[in-house]
């Protein structure tokens, strides 16, 4: 199958956002997945191709709570200081983000 410059982008971009959400939402990523996602980057029609020692270190609200040294119910209260996003009905942290936050309280 022939595929066209703009099909490729558009094939690009919806597998990159599909593995963007499993990746928050710390589901699999399915090998053929992966394997579409470099073949049509391949063909140069990429601009950035995720790569997975790239990938953001995300947690959920109990390591985020573990951290903190909190509950979970204090981290889904204070979720939007520490820039969390909710995917699926979960709420999901960046642990840098966390940490960051972990040394803003101990300093103050």
């Amino acid at each position: 199958m022939d595929v066209t410059d703009d099909q490729a982008r558009l094939i690009t971009y919806v597998t990159a956002e599909f593995v963007r959400r499993r990746q928050l939402t710390g589901q699999p990523i399915p090998n053929q997945v992966r394997r579409l996602l470099s073949e049509v980057s391949a063909h140069g029609t990429s601009e950035r191709e995720p790569e997975p020692d790239s990938e953001p270190d995300l947690i959920d609200t109990t390591e985020a709570a573990a951290i903190l040294h909190c509950t979970t119910r204090n981290i889904r209260r204070i979720a939007a200081d520490l820039d969390g996003e909710q995917i699926a009905g979960r709420w999901i942290f960046h642990r840098a983000d966390v940490i960051e936050y972990a040394h803003l309280k101990e300093a103050s």
